[in-house]
């Protein structure tokens, strides 16, 4: 009879192979795409945490500005005449009268079984307070020496016991042009070795940003300002961190 549907032709074993399959790609397609949001979970697992003596000088002029990926934010801290900066033996706490930023890097690995190796390749600096017509108000960084630290990581369910404190790695001396675009800097970090198992050999990087001297400002001289950072790396695993979010 026309507009009813016939039950017996669910028999056919053309129609109940046709049928068996549609449900099997439908599970497999729900299957890959929570896959999916969880390997794109483990490649933003938490926001940068990121400071600088300015928190204390400054509270609203916000250090993640630098990672929050919108050009026209910037972070600044004015140059004082008694600054120091770091000697050979760098330690991972700097000193208040110290010009500098610092956050954490990424990660030697990206989570896997077993973890694999997550090589940051290239640093990228946006110089200056890129809002509209304030680059030449602004001092801009010229000469940044890059300090880098490394945290070796625990598991505290099975360890019983927190991270220690991050020890010195490496250093390199970067110079940049005076002109607004992001300029790109090659990092060549120390090889990590191969982990079987989270977590070894598996360190958190820290990276520290000492100003050395800079192109100054017209209107403010010394107030030294980066609008964005960003990296090259094989596994970004830090979500953007936003100025409304902080976790310290």
């Amino acid at each position: 009879m026309p507009g009813r549907f016939n039950l017996s032709l669910l028999s056919s074993p053309v129609l109940l192979t046709a049928l068996v399959l549609t449900v099997f790609l439908f599970s497999q397609t729900l299957l890959l795409s929570r896959a999916y949001k969880r390997a794109s979970g483990l490649t933003e697992l938490y926001p940068r945490i990121v400071f600088s003596r300015s928190m204390l000088r400054s509270p609203d002029i916000e250090p993640a500005f630098v990672f929050d990926h919108n050009i026209e934010t910037a972070w600044w801290d004015t140059r004082e005449g008694s600054d120091v900066r770091s000697g050979k033996e760098a330690g991972p706490i700097p000193p208040t009268n110290m010009h500098y930023l610092m956050f954490e890097l990424s990660p030697t690995h990206y989570p896997d079984s077993p973890p694999r190796k997550n090589k940051v390749r290239e640093l990228i600096i946006y110089p200056g307070n890129q809002a509209r017509g304030a680059f030449r108000q602004y001092a801009r960084p010229r000469t940044i020496e890059l300090i880098f630290f490394s945290q070796q990581l625990v598991d505290p369910d099975r360890e019983f016991k927190l991270p220690g404190a991050p020890e010195f790695l490496y250093r390199k001396k970067i110079v940049l042009e005076d002109r607004p675009q992001g300029q790109h800097f090659p990092l060549d970090l120390p090889a990590v070795p191969d982990s079987p198992v989270f977590p070894v050999h598996v360190a958190q990087l820290w990276l520290r940003l000492e100003f050395i001297d800079f192109y100054p400002g017209d209107v403010h001289h010394g107030r030294v300002a980066i609008s964005e950072i960003d990296f090259v790396e094989v596994y970004p695993t830090h979500r953007n961190f936003k100025p409304d979010e902080t976790i310290l």
